[in-house]
């Protein structure tokens, strides 16, 4: 006699209770997921800091003191000029690339063209998903650090009192708070739009460019503290600010080439601004 044979799988019932647990799985595993996926990013903005960091050293070295942050051309092209960022090139393994842009002082792009678009990984923070050509400022390949202009932007538009500003030759001496206590470099994020009329008044992350400074108003590579607190802090609301993708805060380099998160809740007339200048002889406590 013949038997048939019993075949053995899963009831509907059981299949959906299966999913079920499948997808609790990765409804629990996903935020996990991104949070070591945002470590991973902020750890590779941290190196990209450190690594401008040894270069400035590098550069400190070679020419006896640190580069302008723009070099300030007045007339020409709304005082548009070569900005820190092309300086450190040949300090970051792209000698060639200096070499063919060839900056003599007054040959800035004011226009995109194939060298102003190299896309330098080292100057983009991983967290910023923008488009890697910063339309905000011309097309030029977006940078995302600038340099810190000190806590005197309003009262001093080109002559800053922190460790970079336009035609400045700061040397390590002259940060008489300490190199240790002073604030060189930090992030600032682009939101991908492109605003028509850029000005304090306008809210949103206008990013960076590394290779020149282009708008009139002196903003493209550099920021600043404003010591009065308004929209110009950390993750403020002025298009210029420090502000970053990461959550809470920035990174910010300093000029003994160490590396600081600071909080977007630090006291920014206080402790913040007190980083940002080289000489203001304040006692700085916690930050």
């Amino acid at each position: 006699m013949k038997r048939d044979r019993i075949r053995s799988g899963f009831s509907l019932i059981e299949l959906l209770v299966v999913m079920a647990l499948i997808a609790s799985l990765i409804a629990f595993l996903m935020p996990a997921v991104q949070q070591a996926r945002e470590a991973a990013r902020r750890l590779q903005c941290r190196n990209n800091l450190r690594q401008i960091g040894l270069a400035l050293h590098n550069y400190e070295g070679v020419h006896g003191c640190q580069p302008f942050s723009s070099l300030v051309i007045t007339g020409v092209g709304n005082e548009t000029g070569w900005a820190w960022g092309t300086m450190l090139l040949p300090f970051l393994d792209q000698s060639p690339l200096y070499l063919q842009l060839a900056p003599n002082g007054n040959n800035a792009p004011t226009v995109a063209n194939n060298l102003s678009k190299t896309v330098l990984p080292f100057y983009l923070c991983p967290s910023d998903s923008s488009d890697h050509w910063n339309q905000q400022m011309g097309g030029h390949a977006k940078s995302n650090y600038v340099t810190m202009y000190g806590s005197n932007r309003d009262d001093s538009p080109k002559v800053g009192n922190g460790m970079f500003f336009f035609n400045s030759s700061v040397r390590d001496r002259d940060v008489t708070d300490g190199l240790s206590n002073t604030i060189a470099a930090g992030e600032r994020s682009w939101d991908g739009a492109l605003y028509p009329n850029m000005n304090e008044f306008t809210i949103g992350s206008a990013g960076s460019i590394w290779i020149a400074n282009l708008q009139g108003n002196l903003n493209d590579v550099v920021s600043w503290c404003d010591p009065q607190g308004r929209n110009q802090r950390i993750n403020g609301s002025h298009p210029n600010c420090f502000s970053s993708l990461h959550v809470g805060g920035c990174h910010f380099l300093f000029g003994d080439g160490s590396v600081h998160y600071l909080s977007e809740n630090i006291d920014n007339n206080g402790s913040f601004c007190s980083l940002s200048t080289t000489g203001g002889g304040e006692i700085i406590g916690d930050y």
